[in-house]
């Protein structure tokens, strides 16, 4: 009966330009309304009392990979500097691996500017984490990411990162889509005022990794609204986090976006560590690396400072050192 109901209604409805919706589709309907009803709030609120901090956030997303994030936080200390703090959400999913962390945490230098969480629940901790974030402006990172250039995040313009989406993975020379095996069309690239060497793109007028403003692989966003964001999605880990994070894809396109000539930073895909997505990779696998640690080997990050590469991921040989 209630096939039959439909299938005589629809006519009716398309004359009058409407369609039904299902249950599904109608909330996910609602949930974007009432997201993007609360973003324009939190933005007229921060555009009254704009009491953040200047400076950026970097959150790290890390999963039984000590070995790699170990390199990505050395490579920051040594290439990123200005005003930003670092916050890790790990994860191990055992002992072995928690022990690693332990070791990690002991070792790396300037504690004073990280903080950690250990995940117990990724959506509460992630929520928890952005609530406390004190700077206007966040990053967030994954653990398979090495900086290769350096930065200093004062001298980066303020209307680019406050009214724009600066992307610290894209380059004029970033020509092929590593997760979709594609080349793709780089959109034109034209100097920016005030800011040498900084470009402005259209996310509307590229493909790809060039039509993707929100992905958590070092682009920096406004703390309020991802904050809201972030509280208002569902999400049980990273991916899955990633992808809810599109539903705001139309609002963020429009938006102009930034990046250096050269990438400041690539993520090399040496092992997956989640089964959310089926994301293609090398075969290191994390067991491997773990092993690596403990024999007390790092990344060694210093080889790859300056790379030049033609996708955001790239599967390049990799050296270890003795930390």
């Amino acid at each position: 009966m209630k096939k039959r109901l439909i299938q005589i209604t629809q006519p009716l409805l398309k004359r009058l330009g409407l369609r039904l919706l299902r249950d599904k589709d109608h909330q996910c309907l609602q949930q974007n309304q009432t997201l993007l009803t609360e973003l324009v709030h939190q933005a007229r609120q921060t555009n009254e009392n704009a009491a953040s901090a200047e400076g950026i956030s970097f959150i790290i997303f890390s999963k039984d990979r000590a070995l790699q994030l170990d390199g990505l936080l050395r490579s920051m200390l040594h290439h990123v500097t200005g005003a930003y703090s670092i916050h890790v959400l790990y994860c191990a999913s055992n002992a072995a691996h928690a022990h690693a962390y332990g070791e990690l945490t002991d070792g790396i230098q300037n504690t004073d500017r990280i903080q950690w969480t250990k995940e117990a629940d990724f959506r509460k901790d992630l929520v928890h984490t952005l609530q406390g974030t004190q700077t206007a402006s966040v990053c967030f990172l994954v653990d398979d990411i090495v900086f290769i250039r350096p930065m200093n995040l004062d001298a980066l313009n303020r209307d680019a990162i406050h009214g724009g989406i600066v992307s610290l993975r894209l380059g004029s020379n970033i020509t092929f889509c590593y997760t979709k095996q594609k080349t793709m069309h780089c959109p034109s690239l034209n100097p920016t005022k005030g800011q040498d060497g900084l470009l402005e793109f259209s996310w509307e007028d590229g493909s790809y990794d060039w039509a993707y403003p929100l992905s958590v692989d070092g682009h920096i966003f406004p703390t309020s609204e991802i904050s809201v964001a972030a509280k208002l999605l569902d999400y049980r880990a990273p991916n899955t986090f990633e992808r809810a994070l599109q539903i705001l894809t139309p609002l963020y396109q429009k938006r102009p976006g930034y990046c250096f000539k050269s990438p400041r930073m690539f993520n090399i895909p040496l092992n997956r560590v989640q089964n959310e997505n089926d994301n293609i990779s090398s075969e290191i696998s994390a067991e491997d690396l773990l092993k690596r640690w403990n024999e007390g080997l790092t990344l060694d990050f210093e080889t790859l400072s300056g790379i030049e590469t033609q996708s955001v991921h790239k599967e390049v040989p990799v050296k270890f050192s003795t930390r």
